[in-house]
């Protein structure tokens, strides 16, 4: 980690002690003057949405299922629903999710495990009386 790349380096670790990503939102909207476009092309489209912003939203997933468009995208819905986001005064919250099915294939695991133990316990304890019973007739 850290101590092991001041020993090979002489340095510390970049951004071992403050996060590379910022919490902070950056505004969408485009700046009316056009020295402050990072892209010209930007500068000369119709809207007044940055570039990057259009970009990120285009591949973003989404669930326009309510939005009344003609053509909703709803290729992210399932998705959606499944992590149970929530926002609650600004926080976002991530309900637990209780899923029936797979906590009875867990538990019909781990019951056929514990029997599988004790079948495997049995069989040996079989085994090591048939073979004292042998020694035993052998030695007469």
């Amino acid at each position: 980690g850290m101590a092991t790349y001041y020993l090979m380096t002489g340095k510390t670790l970049p951004y071992s002690q403050e996060s590379m990503v910022t919490l902070g939102c950056i505004s969408c909207k485009e700046p009316g003057d056009a020295d402050m476009q990072n892209n010209v092309d930007d500068y000369f489209d119709e809207d007044e949405i940055v570039e990057m912003c259009e970009e990120l939203y285009a591949e973003a997933g989404k669930c326009e299922t309510n939005l009344g468009n003609q053509y909703p995208n709803e290729n992210a819905c399932n998705y959606i629903e499944g992590i149970k986001i929530v926002r609650q005064d600004g926080q976002v919250i991530r309900k637990a999710m209780v899923n029936s099915t797979v906590n009875k294939v867990i538990g019909g695991i781990a019951v056929s495990l514990l029997l599988l133990g004790a079948y495997v316990s049995h069989l040996k304890g079989r085994l090591d009386r048939a073979k004292v019973n042998i020694n035993d007739e052998i030695t007469y």
